[in-house]
């Protein structure tokens, strides 16, 4: 390999750039997310059966950090592959995941 083969294109570099700085986002999530999980089964009546929704929700909460690390390994495997806009695009949602999660967390622990 040559020199000049092994510089990296704008392109894939502010390509890496973006997968690197959507991963920190998506990795700093996962500490607010935390916080709501383990309250997920402290939300309600200990005593009292929980509704059939409350299920649903919990599993999706609980299931949240799966979406984007799908996203992230699909990603990185796409700009290994050279397939620069799907990695961006596949990183994007991976972030798009992580800022509803941090929006919700923003909204639910903010004063009425």
């Amino acid at each position: 390999m040559n020199a000049v083969s092994s510089v990296p294109s704008r392109s894939r570099r502010g390509a890496l750039l973006w997968l690197v700085a959507t991963q920190l986002v998506v990795l700093l999530s996962l500490a607010p997310w935390a916080v709501v999980a383990g309250f997920s089964f402290v939300a309600l009546d200990p005593g009292a059966p929980d509704p059939p929704g409350v299920w649903v929700a919990r599993l999706a909460v609980w299931a949240y950090p799966l979406l984007p690390l799908a996203c992230s390994v699909l990603a990185w495997r796409a700009y290994r592959r050279g397939s620069i806009r799907r990695a961006v695009t596949l990183a994007a949602l991976a972030l798009l995941a992580a800022l509803l999660l941090l929006a919700y967390v923003i909204w639910a622990t903010s004063p009425v």
